[in-house]
Formats: C-alpha cells, sequence, structure tokens
C-alpha cells in the first residue's frame, strides 16, 4: 500500500497490505472476549431482559388502569351535569383535567412500548461483537476485519507503515482490560475486575442508548 498523493506530495513509506492486514487482526485481538465470557454477560442480560419485562408488564398495565379510571370518572362528570349537579363551567374545567391526566399516561405507555427490550440490544451487540473481533482476529478475511474496526472506531491514519484509529469508548474499556489482564491479572482478581469492568460498560450504554454496533 503507498499514498496516491491525491493531495499533494508525500513522503510516506510503502507499506505491504499484508502488513496493515496483521496490525488489524492484532488490534481485533486486543478488543475481543473468549465466547464463554461473553456468553455469561448474555446470560445475565438475558435474566434482566425478562425481570425487566415483567416489571415493565406491570407498570403498564398499572396505567391502563388509570385510565380506566379517568375514562369512567369522565363518564359520570358527564352524567353530573346532564343531572344539574355541575355547570358547565365546573364539567369544562373537570373534563380538561382529566383528559390532559390521560394523554399523559398515555404517552408514558407509548414510550414503554418503543424502549421495551430495546435498551439492552446495544450492549447485546457489544459482546457479540466483542466475540466476533477475536473469530476475525484468527480466520476473517482482511474486508470484514475492516468492516469490524469501522464499528468499533474512527479517525483511521495510515502513516509511518502503521495505521492508528481512536476506538469508541466502549471498546477503550475493553482494550485496557485485556490489556490489564495479559500483564498483571493474578486469578484471585479475575471476578472481581471482570464484573467491574461490565458494571463500565453497562453504564456506558446506559448513558449513550442512541450508540449502536
Amino acid at each position: 500500500m503507498h499514498c496516491t498523493k491525491r493531495k499533494g506530495p508525500c513522503d510516506q513509506p510503502y507499506v505491504r497490505e499484508e502488513e496493515i492486514g496483521k496490525q488489524i487482526r492484532s488490534l481485533l485481538k486486543g478488543v475481543s472476549l473468549p465466547p464463554a465470557a461473553a456468553a455469561q454477560a448474555l446470560q445475565n442480560i438475558e435474566k434482566e431482559q425478562l425481570s425487566a419485562a415483567q416489571a415493565g408488564e406491570e407498570a403498564a398495565q398499572n396505567l391502563r388502569d388509570k385510565i380506566d379510571i379517568l375514562n369512567s370518572e369522565l363518564g359520570q362528570l358527564l352524567d353530573m351535569t346532564l343531572g344539574g349537579k355541575l355547570t358547565q363551567e365546573e364539567y369544562a374545567q373537570s373534563k380538561a383535567q382529566r383528559i390532559n391526566e390521560k394523554k399523559e399516561i398515555e404517552m408514558k405507555l407509548a414510550a414503554f412500548a418503543r424502549q421495551g427490550s430495546n435498551r439492552f440490544e446495544p450492549l447485546i451487540g457489544f459482546y457479540k461483537t466483542a466475540v466476533l473481533a477475536g473469530e476475525s482476529a484468527v480466520s476473517g478475511k482482511p474486508e470484514e476485519n475492516l468492516e469490524i474496526m469501522k464499528k468499533i472506531g474512527s479517525n483511521f491514519f495510515l502513516g509511518g507503515k502503521r495505521i492508528t484509529f481512536k476506538l469508541k469508548s466502549p471498546w477503550e474499556k475493553l482494550q485496557k482490560y485485556n490489556s490489564f489482564c495479559a500483564q498483571k491479572l493474578i486469578k484471585k482478581q479475575h471476578f472481581q475486575i471482570w464484573g467491574g469492568f461490565q458494571d463500565e460498560v453497562r453504564t456506558y450504554f446506559a448513558q449513550h442508548p442512541e450508540e449502536t454496533l
């Protein structure tokens, strides 16, 4: 590989595609997870999904019950007005108040429907891609490896016969975790460090629900 010099003179040395491919595979290995570790994390997420779905359904049912109560109250207000127990002005005020409450509840229900278990999808995608990165580092085609790199990083630059780029936040955390494990990890610390890493990644995706892979 060499510079096309489309933007002017360039003194960067020639580098073989095989060398860049080797660097990419090394980078992918650094942001990979063993299938067993990812499977453990995914099992925990699945349990949390089920728990969240149950809690969400209970909350949604409570909201639906409130809507039923408001509908009943609206009917009672009309009966009271027709029976002369409420003036038109009193009826209009009470009706508007309940309709506004009903709209707010309906908006909450719509939010429940939109979110559902989707909030877990970025986190699930992260762990699945971390496993894929490891597999691809071993047997992936160059174009497949490059596609994974584009998903997890940005600001790619080729210079001095090396490819550099910036990892997105959760992948940077994974790279640091893997580096620490490779250099200093004591077996007794593994569970504590792995748990801490998972908490950091979970927090990131909770704060960035728009993140996708």
